[in-house]
């Protein structure tokens, strides 16, 4: 195990996406000895950066940025308005987060036990799907919300997404109205909001994707102008666990979905997947698979995911 005051940022890739110059790959220490990273550079060269403190299974996140040309991070900001709501429980569970609408910062992540009772009558509440924005002020956050209203057995956690017009998606697998048992009964969900992150409509499952998600499987979900939707994770067909992409043309109205990278293997393997915009308009995605990380490219012409 990598000790926690040796974790790094590694953004050259992103800068490169970004079109930023970049020498080399840069190291920035995360601050305060945090872990679980998570990055984003904003269209004027600003860093945005989420990270995790506390026990493994609450603690809280906190919000930092540092601009273009400025050695130091700003003053942490705490994500969760309740104490110890997060978690970091494998590295799969970790938050996520998004830039929309005049550089506006959302974070979604998995919630704690600590925090359930405040989202749940239950005597023992479900897991919930956590979601903040960064106040009007910039200097707090919002009280985070439930978008888990009819749907439950979060595991592998969600992740979110934005575009520059106000709408905000959240996507997770987990359980609904499936009588499959195991993993077969996990299905897609999704969620949106039209207002910054205001409101989220009631989720949905996914009618277009494959019954059946690897539970403690990482997963994205990915924005591309002008309207398209990418939904990445390990499903289940038949005696293989392959990524599966699920596309959209719509804004998430409705899906089609492709399969690649097949493994035969017959447990959740708790892998992870990350994705990433090309020059060519197309995606990267990049995946674990059997101790190596497999690189893979979306191109919209063809609709299809070949080996990079």
């Amino acid at each position: 195990m990598i000790p926690r005051q040796f974790f790094y940022l590694m953004f050259v890739v992103l800068m490169h996406a970004w079109g930023l110059n970049a020498d080399g790959v840069a190291l920035m220490r995360i601050p305060n000895e945090g872990i679980q990273p998570q990055v984003q550079v904003d269209r004027s060269g600003q860093l945005h950066l989420i990270y995790y403190l506390g026990e493994p299974g609450h603690g809280d996140l906190f919000y930092v940025t540092r601009s273009a040309g400025e050695g130091v991070w700003s003053s942490p900001i705490r994500v969760n308005h309740y104490p110890g709501a997060a978690v970091s429980v494998g590295t799969i569970r970790g938050a996520q987060m998004c830039i929309g609408k005049g550089n506006r910062v959302h974070v979604a992540w998995f919630g704690s036990g600590e925090v359930a009772k405040h989202f749940s009558n239950a005597e023992k509440p479900p897991t919930p799907l956590l979601v903040t924005r960064l106040a009007d002020d910039g200097k707090s956050f919002e009280k985070e919300r439930n978008l888990m209203t009819w749907t439950g057995a979060l595991d592998g956690g969600g992740s979110i997404t934005c575009d520059n017009r106000g709408r905000v998606w959240v996507a997770w697998h987990g359980r609904g109205d499936s009588d499959m048992e195991g993993e077969m009964g996990r299905d897609m969900f999704l969620t949106m909001s039209d207002n910054e992150g205001k409101t989220f409509r009631r989720e949905r499952r996914i009618p277009e994707a494959p019954r059946g998600a690897c539970a403690c499987c990482g997963m994205r979900v990915h924005y591309m102008k002008p309207d398209r939707l990418h939904i990445a994770y390990r499903g289940i067909l038949g005696k293989v666990r392959p990524m599966i992409d699920l596309w959209s043309k719509d804004g998430g109205r409705t899906f089609q979905y492709s399969s690649f990278n097949p493994w035969e293997i017959e447990a959740c393997p708790m892998s992870s997947v990350s994705l990433l915009d090309m020059p060519d308009g197309g995606l990267l995605f990049g995946n674990e698979q059997a101790g190596r990380i497999r690189l893979n490219h979306y191109t919209a012409d063809t609709g299809r995911v070949v080996p990079f």
